[in-house]
């Protein structure tokens, strides 16, 4: 988001997150406020793994410019502790300057037999200029050759650019544009690896050793909907595809009972129900989450805190059994106004793994909750 020439500016994270499984919500402040700009913070709220939920606090009438951008990670990693490329190990992002090189140092930190491993690369090339492009697997530091038992493979756009054990080379015309690129190296052998991918660019005169400047995993672009524009607060849904998203004057609804809330709201309208007072929280049928606030309700299942200064989380994930998450700065006491139908007889109620004494009046129970923020999330569960 930028405003005018303001942007949030570097945050530390300082601020409470709140991890709460099907909804998670953090709150960077902007770091340039004496300074005068009008971006006062930025909220970003993930629901389960399906979207992402943006609020920009902006002062009343700033107008601001939202923008998304994709960066280019390293290449992706796959080790495994055999040739078949079927007992995975380990799996991370090449984020060191070289493209692909295998050393004794590697094969200790992955944990790999001498004997026979298999390690494959996935990504991106983008190539830089059209031409004829020269490959070759090469070394960092030794001369002698890919040992003759071992297998080295390169593929572009699924078009297999060598497949052969020992030295390996090949040219390709390629156009400038990303290819799909896979390298998969068999060791099969009890010699030492050392093993890089060097390539010849159609611009330069010699063989380089590839780094990951032109090679990467890019994402493809989400589906951006504006719910509010401005001036002042924004509020977009971020998200793989296009969501059912409609305006409400607290935040947004997706689908037909979805909501997520960065101001207050009390609405009632025929069995449907929704009130939440606050500066960020969710509501679905059969799961609340108040983050910044002090009491959500949604058709009956609901929560509320006395003292302290936390947020919570409450979903029915079965008939009898209620779970939720609790994170914050200070204690207190946590209310969880039980749906309709949930027995309030011989309830068993558990926190941070310990039995904790509850009281229960009128189908609001109430818990007492010991948190800090070092203490990162703690967990609840009520049993029937």
């Amino acid at each position: 988001m930028k405003v005018g020439r303001a942007s949030l500016g570097p945050s530390v994270a300082t601020e409470v997150l709140y991890s709460f499984g099907f909804a998670q919500c953090y709150r960077a402040i902007a770091t340039n406020q004496n300074g005068g700009s009008p971006y006062r913070s930025r909220c970003v709220m993930l629901i389960r793994g399906d979207y992402v939920a943006i609020h920009d606090e902006l002062e009343s009438g700033a107008e601001g410019k939202f923008n998304w951008t994709n960066e280019a990670n390293g290449l992706v990693w796959q080790v495994f502790g055999d040739t078949e490329f079927q007992k995975p190990i380990k799996s991370f992002t090449n984020d060191e300057r070289f493209l692909l090189m295998l050393t004794d140092d590697q094969i200790r930190d992955f944990s790999l037999p001498k004997s026979t491993f298999s390690i494959r690369s996935d990504g991106q090339f983008f190539v830089p200029v059209a031409g004829r492009y020269k490959f070759r697997t090469t070394w960092k530091t030794h001369t002698q050759d890919v040992p003759e038992e071992d297998t080295v493979r390169l593929y572009m756009d699924d078009h297999k650019i060598f497949d052969s054990k020992g030295p390996s080379t090949a040219e390709v015309e390629l156009e400038a544009r990303p290819y799909a690129l896979r390298f998969e190296y068999v060791h099969a052998s009890n010699k030492p690896p050392y093993l890089s991918l060097a390539c010849m660019r159609p611009d330069k005169p010699n063989y380089e050793q590839l780094d990951n400047s032109n090679f990467g995993t890019q994402h493809p672009m989400p589906f951006i909907q504006q719910v509010h524009g401005g001036p002042g607060n924004q509020l977009h849904i971020v998200a793989p595809e296009k969501l059912d998203v409609a305006k409400v004057s607290s935040g947004a609804r997706i689908g037909s009972a979805e909501f997520v809330l960065f101001s207050d709201v009390s609405a009632t309208e025929g069995d449907e129900s929704l009130h939440f007072p606050g500066k960020a929280g969710y509501a679905s049928n059969g799961a609340v989450a108040f983050f910044e606030g002090t009491h959500i309700e949604r058709n009956g299942l609901g929560l509320s805190r006395s003292d302290g200064d936390f947020g919570a989380s409450v979903k029915l994930t079965k008939p009898n059994v209620l779970e939720g998450h609790v994170a914050g700065r200070s204690g207190g006491t946590l209310h969880i106004h039980l749906p309709a139908q949930f027995p309030v007889e011989g309830l068993k109620v558990t926190f941070d793994g310990h039995n904790v004494p509850v009281t229960v009046e009128e189908s609001i129970l109430a818990m007492p909750v010991t948190v800090k923020q070092s203490d990162g999330v703690k967990t609840y569960r009520i049993t029937a």
